[in-house]
């Protein structure tokens, strides 16, 4: 695909994105809220006639473009999520979020705006590109999950995906550069609660009773064995317990406590066996203590897993448009989740690091009320996705190898 041709047209809509960023910024909404946002991106795709557009689980958008070159007529989906944080911003931007209590801080308002920046490059240059392309805008990202009612409602399927790519904006990465790594990527998160049920008593008389406070403090610590004990060396998972409520008074014994926490990992096998391990500890050491425990497990997204083939074509679309030192392979994996995992459980495909974090100043974190970037990464996720198209769907002319 002509990297002159994708740089023009950069510049002819570069305002539009850049706008388009800035106003879902200034009006940040919650999960499955996303009203304001999924008009903006039907507002942008309708300049790309002709096109499909519709909304899938209730707030999302999907829309399909077809490629005027011939080629091999397959399929590739691009996804943005759009949902943003209950976090109040503080970074003193000049467009920064109307809506208290609420932030874009983890990047999806520069998801989408590339997302539909790609969308009106790939428009104007339908035939340097061939089969379709299909763009999906998600809701729900943060916690809930938008991606699975997608699935259901069938947006892989008509026509077939056959591979599926996401940007995410990453501050651990230098500006610019394009973080891809073969196999699990990021981690599964679940979250799971536990309660202790003991028996009340005054202080003075502690052996009338039995104190949840002192068991559910034993759990916790003792959680920590399942990683430092049961878990090989050279295997990854990460317990963290961030709640833990006992006692009502100074001198009464709790008759009650709760532990809230979370188990990542990045071994589906590991996970199920820790999920069932959490669950025997808490019972068995509680029935020790003369005490009963109950476990709620709730399983969250799934390991984030990417196909070493299409990191290939990725790093082969990074390498044109942005230069062959843009692309950094990296070692280690990240122990937080994506949803974009589900979409990865049934079509092989990439989650792709791009580089936000500023070369002069500090950097904030991923869900921080500081969390800013320089708007330049637009241009490059825009051209990247752009390329990536080129690469996975070339015109038959361009005597490109189909993977």
């Amino acid at each position: 695909m002509e990297k002159e041709l994708i740089d023009s047209l950069w510049e002819k809509y570069k305002e539009k994105i850049v706008e388009l960023r800035r106003r879902l910024h200034r009006y940040p909404e919650r999960a499955f809220q996303e009203e304001r946002t999924a008009a903006a991106v039907e507002e942008v795709l309708k300049a790309c006639q002709p096109i499909e557009i519709k909304r899938v689980a209730g707030t999302g958008v999907t829309a399909l473009l077809n490629g005027g070159a011939q080629g091999s007529g397959r399929t590739l989906a691009l996804r943005a999520d759009m949902d943003a944080l209950p976090l109040s911003e503080k970074t003193g931007l000049p467009y920064a979020s109307e809506r208290p209590g609420l932030m874009h801080a983890c990047g999806h308002d520069a998801h989408v705006a590339m997302l539909a920046g790609a969308a009106l490059i790939l428009a104007d240059m339908r035939e340097s590109w061939s089969g379709r392309v299909r763009l999906i805008f998600q809701p729900a990202e943060e916690e809930i999950g938008g991606a699975q009612p997608m699935i259901e409602a069938g947006i892989l399927n008509s026509p077939p995906v056959e591979a599926i790519m996401a940007l995410h904006l990453w501050p651990d990465l230098p500006l610019g550069q394009v973080g891809l790594r073969d196999g699990a990527l990021m981690a599964s998160n679940d979250r799971f609660r536990i309660w202790v049920q003991g028996q009340a008593t005054h202080g003075a008389t502690p052996e009338k009773g039995v104190d949840a406070l002192l068991v559910g403090a034993q759990i916790a610590i003792s959680l920590q064995h399942l990683i430092s004990r049961e878990t090989p060396a050279l295997d990854t998972a990460v317990i963290s317990l961030g709640v833990f409520r006992a006692g009502t008074t100074y001198n009464i014994v709790s008759g009650e406590a709760e532990l809230e926490g979370s188990l990542r990992t990045l071994d589906p096998t590991l996970r199920a066996k820790l999920k069932k391990r959490i669950k025997e500890m808490a019972e068995g050491i509680a029935g020790a203590y003369g005490a009963r425990a109950e476990v709620d497990y709730l399983c969250g997204f799934p390991v984030t897993v990417n196909a070493p083939d299409f990191n290939r074509v990725v790093a082969r679309a990074a390498a044109q448009i942005l230069g062959p030192e843009s692309i950094v392979w990296l070692e280690k994996p990240a122990m937080v989740s994506e949803d974009f995992s589900h979409f990865l459980e049934r079509v092989p495909g990439a989650m792709v690091f791009l580089g936000c974090g500023n070369l002069v100043g500090k950097t904030y974190p991923l869900h921080h009320e500081c969390f800013q970037f320089n708007e330049e990464v637009l241009e490059y996720g825009t051209k990247l996705l752009v390329a990536t198209v080129g690469e996975y769907l070339p015109a038959a002319s361009s005597h490109k190898v189909f993977l």
